[in-house]
């Protein structure tokens, strides 16, 4: 029996899911990208491994590191960290077969992998996509197809996943960036075909009720071929928090309009940085890199770092009036951890308690501290002592400040319900009251609250002639911002990513973001997937020859 095309199973797979999808935008309610808050509640908050380039197969130099932390990843780390699932960003296997040229794909090298994972992970936590050395002389990445953990389940070579909590949604997708051209070695013609970005866009339609979006792929946006102003377009357009991948086997981090890029280095061949933590705490994300095997692991989870690439969009300040500013932290070893204490700036050490499995919490009297800038650092004593440090920003908050600053009659927290905790530095936040538009900002700060494209949470699109942002004074060239309107917003002009760090810098990343998804209008839906189906019987007429 003749074996399906897999471009024609993916289109095909996709005209489905544009089927599947209601004619106009979900009424769920849409999430606030600015969402993240500082809170003492310690029972929002979980966390995952992203990890890239396992390279198995690649013994050249005669070493293990390849196999040897791979399955300390799966096995031990995923053990003791306990995430709530792993995502490997591509390069699975080295298509070298131990020699110096990716000359493969080679199947003694994809058994190995599958020796490696099979017993300890499965497709319900572990999500491995492609790489360009998957790929090298496999244009349909069947070996992917057939031996990845994902493929095998999947038979596809993308993947979305959903992790839902008592406080919320989120979501997450694997985009296949490698070029499916099956190019040989060192050609590597990355990007994203159309329906690749359609399976893309189709998943952010109906997923507008999850609190963040998540990204992974292998390669840097900036290595694309093909493809790439509209993943951008569409990260910028659908907020995006977070857009992860490997193949450089160098640690970056960058943001391009308020969507952070981040770039894990490679677990089969780097010398450091093999892994990163990722939480998100109360909508906070936060991200630190870790050497494998080295314990313990330490995460700073609240307050967020104010430094991500020099300044964080969605950092919160702590307020200064307060007696009991909530300090959190996720701490992970194979032996027991004896102590976890912090210190703000040069100060002294101050214990802090267990409230969870790895999560330690403490309770910060600033009433006595200078207005600025501040340095939590978090140290855990284990196996080794290791500490994480942030950067945060302490002042008087609208919330906490004494004073009626809206006008309603209801001063601070909590006697105001605008206000939702002491650290909050607006008594007039933009999801209370009602949300007929559903983009996550209410009547009381949005400026047209019937058009789900227009609110403060948006940036402003230069050249359209609407007040995007809701800000009249945000240039909008070309056009003039000419306030409120109800037309749907045109493709969002992304800008390039700015790389603000690397391996040779010290880093402590951390980024926190929310995510705001809109469907494409309802009456495109049905027109996109006869499409699909269009393409796809075209296809297979051009396999049969026809």
């Amino acid at each position: 029996m003749e074996r399906s095309n897999p471009q024609i199973r993916t289109i095909l797979a996709v005209a489905a899911t544009l089927l599947a999808l209601p004619l106009f935008p979900s009424s769920s309610p849409a999430v606030n990208p600015n969402g993240a808050r500082h809170s003492s509640d310690p029972n929002q908050l979980f966390w995952f491994i992203q990890v890239g380039d396992s390279h198995v197969g690649e013994n050249f130099d005669g070493g293990t590191q390849d196999s040897e932390y791979l399955n300390w990843l799966v096995t031990e780390a995923r053990t003791v960290v306990n995430p709530a699932f792993i995502a490997l960003n591509g390069d699975l296997t080295d298509s070298t077969n131990g020699g110096l040229i990716p000359n493969g794909p080679h199947q003694a090298e994809w058994n190995e992998y599958k020796g490696l994972v099979d017993p300890s992970v499965n497709a319900t936590n572990f999500f491995d996509a492609a790489g360009n050395h998957d790929q090298y002389n496999d244009g349909s990445l069947s070996y992917y197809l057939n031996n990845s953990i994902q493929g095998r389940a999947t038979q596809a070579t993308q993947q979305t996943w959903i992790r839902t909590f008592a406080f919320g949604k989120y979501a997450f997708v694997n985009v296949s960036t490698p070029g499916d051209d099956g190019a040989s070695w060192p050609f590597d013609h990355a990007g994203l075909r159309a329906a690749e970005l359609a399976f893309m866009e189709s998943y952010f339609g109906s997923n507008m009720d999850s609190k963040l979006l998540f990204i992974f792929g292998h390669h840097p946006s900036n290595d694309f071929n093909y493809g790439k102003t509209e993943f951008l377009n569409d990260l910028k357009k659908y907020r995006v928090a977070v857009y992860a991948y490997g193949h450089t086997h160098s640690y970056n981090e960058g943001r391009s309009d308020q969507v952070f890029h981040l770039n894990v280095a490679s677990l089969g061949k780097s010398s450091g940085n093999h892994y990163n933590l990722v939480a998100v705490d109360n909508n906070g994300v936060s991200i630190v890199a870790h050497n494998a095997k080295d314990w313990p692991a330490v995460l700073i989870t609240t307050p967020v770092d104010r430094n991500l690439g020099g300044s964080n969009p969605y950092a919160y300040p702590l307020s200064k009036n307060s007696t009991s500013n909530a300090l959190r932290a996720i701490v992970f070893d194979k032996n027991p951890v004896t102590s976890v204490s912090y210190k703000i700036d040069s100060g002294g050490l101050v214990a802090m308690s267990q409230v969870a499995p790895g999560v330690w919490q403490a309770s910060w009297d600033s009433t006595g501290v200078a207005v600025g800038q501040h340095t939590l650092t978090v140290q855990a004593v284990g196996s080794a002592t290791r500490s994480d440090a942030v950067t945060f920003d302490l002042k008087v908050t609208a919330c906490d400040d004494g004073l009626d600053n809206d006008g309603d009659g209801k001063t601070d927290y909590p006697a105001d319900p605008k206000c939702y905790g002491e650290s909050d530095d607006s008594e007039g936040n933009c999801d209370y009251g009602t949300d007929a538009d559903l983009d996550g900002s209410s009547v009381s700060c949005d400026c047209n609250d019937t058009n789900p494209y227009v609110s403060p949470n948006h940036l402003e699109i230069t050249g359209n002639g609407v007040d995007d942002d809701c800000n009249p004074n945000t240039p909008d060239e070309g056009g003039g911002d000419g306030g409120c309107a109800a037309e749907p917003v045109p493709e969002a002009q992304a800008s390039p990513v700015l790389f603000i760090s690397s391996d040779s810098v010290p880093h402590r990343p951390v980024m926190s973001a929310s995510r705001f998804g809109s469907g494409t209008a309802g009456g495109l839906w049905p027109v996109g997937a006869l499409f699909m189906v269009a393409l796809a019987f075209r296809l297979a007429r051009r396999k049969r020859g026809a």
